[in-house]
């Protein structure tokens, strides 16, 4: 059975051969949403990979309508105030909007420069 490599190698293969007899070029986009992986800030599926669940009434722990899925991977010791503090950190990251970057200016704030492509000439990756 051919590993997940192979088949990626072959589905490639397969589309670039399609493109040939077909006369068109498969036309990728660099959009993260239109990623078989994308998950959308804020969903459920991004809380719950931060190993986080809807809260229901009567939980002890819980803020802004979250509560941890698994509270016991903190371990016996952890305190309710750590617990509480680990619990805002996700809560936050979960809630808190994306902050808008640029790649002019390295001393402005939220500076990013950007990140080279392989397809990309690097001299084409510069912001103007």
């Amino acid at each position: 059975m051919a590993n997940q490599n192979e088949l990626q190698r072959r589905i490639e293969q397969l589309e670039a051969t399609l493109a040939r007899l077909t006369g068109r070029q498969p036309v990728q986009s660099d959009d993260p949403k239109d990623k078989p992986d994308y998950v959308e800030r804020g969903s459920d599926r991004h809380a719950a990979m931060m190993g986080l669940k809807k809260a229901v009434d009567g939980e002890e722990i819980a803020i802004d309508g979250w509560t941890f899925e698994d509270v016991t991977q903190y371990g016996p010791q952890a305190t309710k105030d750590y617990l509480v503090t680990a619990l805002r950190q996700k809560v936050n990251e979960l809630t808190s909007t994306i902050p808008p970057t640029q790649s002019t200016d390295p001393l402005a704030k939220n500076f990013a420069p950007v990140m080279w492509q392989p397809k990309i000439p690097l001299s084409q990756i510069t912001e103007n």
